[in-house]
Order: C-alpha cells, then sequence, then structure tokens
C-alpha cells in the first residue's frame, strides 16, 4: 500500500453536478482476479476477472462469475457512488476520490483505511488504469 498525505497529492475530490467521472475504472497494478467498473451516461457495467480458469469433466470451462458482468444504474451522491442493478439490488457503496492526480474507486475498506491514515490500496480502482492513462 503507498501512503499519501493529505498535503501531498490526497484530498477529497468534490463532486460539482457538471464533473465528468464516466470511463473505466480497473486495479491500477497487475492484477490477475478483480474488478472493474465501467461508469457511462447513469449506467454501469461491473465485471470481474480472473486468470484462474476451471473445467468440468467434460472439458468445458466454467464461469467462475456467473451473473457477470452486471448492469444497472449509478448515481452519485457527493463522493458516494450508488448502484443499482437492473434487476434491483443494490449493490455496496464505492467512494471517489483523487489521489496523484488520478481517480479512484474505493471499497468501503479501503475508504475507511485513507480517512484513517492517508493509504491507498495499490491496486485501487483507478480511472484509465490499463488504457496507458
Amino acid at each position: 500500500m503507498r501512503a499519501l498525505t493529505t498535503g501531498l497529492g490526497i484530498a477529497f475530490f468534490l463532486l460539482a453536478g457538471c464533473a465528468n467521472h464516466s470511463g473505466k475504472y480497473a486495479p491500477d497494478c497487475v492484477a490477475f482476479e478483480g474488478d472493474t467498473v465501467d461508469l457511462t451516461d447513469g449506467r454501469f457495467v461491473l465485471d470481474r476477472f480472473t486468470d484462474q480458469v476451471e473445467v468440468d469433466e467434460s472439458g468445458n470451462t466454467i464461469d467462475l462469475f456467473p451473473g457477470y458482468p452486471m448492469r444497472g444504474t449509478y448515481r452519485f451522491e457527493g463522493q458516494v457512488l450508488h448502484m443499482q442493478s437492473d434487476s434491483g439490488t443494490a449493490l455496496p457503496n464505492r467512494y471517489l476520490v483523487q489521489s496523484e492526480g488520478r481517480k479512484r474507486l474505493l471499497t468501503s475498506e479501503q475508504y475507511d483505511d485513507w480517512k484513517k491514515d492517508g493509504t491507498i490500496d495499490d491496486c485501487a480502482l483507478t480511472l484509465g488504469a490499463g488504457d496507458g492513462a
């Protein structure tokens, strides 16, 4: 984990109504499993990935993440990202922060760590990660 201090590059990202947070958020590290979140025009796609492959006794690949990708609607309330699947399920909140000049979506646990001691998980979902950004 990287430790970042408040005065040197980490601050709450103030979300104005016209702010654009659209795009794909992916792990900002070499990851062999994890999530990605794509936010576009009030809709999200949450997907999971892994390098693990499992096959059944017939040699068919087993879907390790049934129900994914998950799609639905999203909205921001301040820095809190609320997502609801098309089937009506509310997903756990994520928190938008800016660190090192990059927008990051943190889980509740990551957000609590960030508030407590300024650390950001190396694999936090980051806008443009993996896209050469």
